[in-house]
Parts: C-alpha cells; sequence; structure tokens
C-alpha cells in the first residue's frame, strides 16, 4: 500500500495495484462474501483497527440496498416497492472504519437526478 497526503490528510491510498481517493464509491467484500458498497470518506494511516495497528484503514459512509432497510420507516408504501429497482441503494449517515483487505473495487453511484439525464 502506498498513501498520498494533502494538506494534513492522506486523499490517496493505493492497495493491490489500485489508488483509491476519498470521495470515491468503493464495493466492500464481507469475510462472509457478502458485497457491500460505501464512500470512501477518511484514510486513516495507521492504528485504526484492533489487530492491525500497522495497515492504515478507512472510514467509510454506508450505502443501502433496499432489501436491507425498514422501508416503511423511510414513507415508502409497502404498494410502492414495486417501483423499487433490484440494485437501487439508499445513502445513510451510517459510518465505520474498516480494514483495507476488504476492499474489492471502485465502484460508479448516480443519484436519481444523474441517472435520469
Amino acid at each position: 500500500f502506498v498513501l498520498s497526503m494533502s494538506i494534513g490528510s492522506y486523499q490517496h491510498l493505493k492497495f493491490k495495484g489500485k489508488v483509491y481517493a476519498v470521495g470515491e464509491n468503493l464495493i466492500l467484500r464481507e469475510s462472509s462474501g457478502k458485497y457491500l458498497v460505501c464512500k470512501l470518506i477518511e484514510i486513516i494511516p495507521t492504528g485504526g483497527i484492533a489487530n492491525y495497528e500497522e495497515w492504515p484503514s478507512i472510514k467509510v459512509q454506508w450505502y443501502y440496498h433496499w432489501n436491507d432497510l425498514d422501508i416503511s420507516s423511510l414513507g415508502i408504501k409497502d404498494s410502492d416497492r414495486i417501483y423499487l429497482a433490484d440494485n437501487e441503494l439508499f445513502y445513510s449517515d451510517h459510518t465505520d472504519i474498516v480494514y483495507i483487505g476488504s476492499i474489492y473495487d471502485k465502484c460508479d453511484v448516480y443519484t436519481i437526478e444523474d441517472y435520469d439525464s
């Protein structure tokens, strides 16, 4: 891994031959094999994860698949579920610090406005 710093914080992380930047969307792979989508919001150079103190970690903000949420609490009626696409995601305010070894790849996430245009 390689880190690049810009004005007091790390903005880029090179891991397994790919460069990841703060603000990009990532696919992470859980140990169970499930794939998760998140936005990279911070690179933590060392000490972020117990047992991996010598490795960088990343702070991420999660996107959730609508099947993983209580849709009715979001104000979406059960009858409107037919309008939700299989690959539709919801951005959350939930953040976590995760081990960089869980990075699978980058991905594109489009807002409704981007998708419609």
